[in-house]
């Protein structure tokens, strides 16, 4: 069925639970084995696509950088820049919804990176949902405290909510 990671997954969970059994497990690392080497290949074929994404990005074809990025997650599917880098080519297109999905599985499958956050942010703002947009600029701007861009955006952000002007301290890392 070509799910390299479920297959990854099925091969050792069965190793944990049948590791008595040497046949099989001879049998199952050779498998399990096969779709590593096949998972490391689709990994560096995904990276070929996420430079030809930066480069539609660098001439604002956000439609080309789009189908790049879906080729890369097609071949990578646990790849969190991936799915940033496709949300923000659909910010681009003003696709907020389609942005929005990918910051959250962005977000999913890395739960510590800023950047997840912050797309999240951007779309939830465009889609006029203010006060979630706050919750995840906030989030973003406590995982990288010095990052000027996400201060800046929380500030407008609550500028918004406030309908004035807010400046925020600094915060120290």
């Amino acid at each position: 069925m070509d799910k390299l990671a479920g297959a990854r997954d099925a091969f050792e969970q069965g190793l944990d639970l049948d590791r008595d059994n040497a046949t099989y497990v001879r049998c199952t690392k050779q498998e399990l084995q096969l779709v590593m080497d096949a998972i490391a290949q689709r990994k560096e074929e995904s990276l070929e696509f996420k430079e030809r994404a930066i480069e539609a990005f660098n001439v604002q074809n956000f439609k080309r950088a789009e189908q790049h990025l879906s080729s890369a997650i097609e071949l990578d599917p646990e790849n969190h820049v991936f799915y940033s880098n496709r949300a923000a080519a659909y910010m681009a297109m003003e696709k907020f919804e389609r942005a929005l999905r990918d910051a959250n599985e962005c977000v999913r499958l890395q739960p510590t990176w800023a950047k997840g956050y912050s797309r999240r942010a951007a779309a939830k703002f465009h889609l006029g949902d203010l006060q979630a947009a706050k919750t995840a600029y906030s989030k973003a701007w406590d995982l990288e405290p010095t990052n000027a861009k996400t201060k800046a955006d929380l500030e407008h952000v609550l500028s918004e909510i406030a309908g004035m002007r807010v400046v925020l301290p600094e915060r120290a890392s």
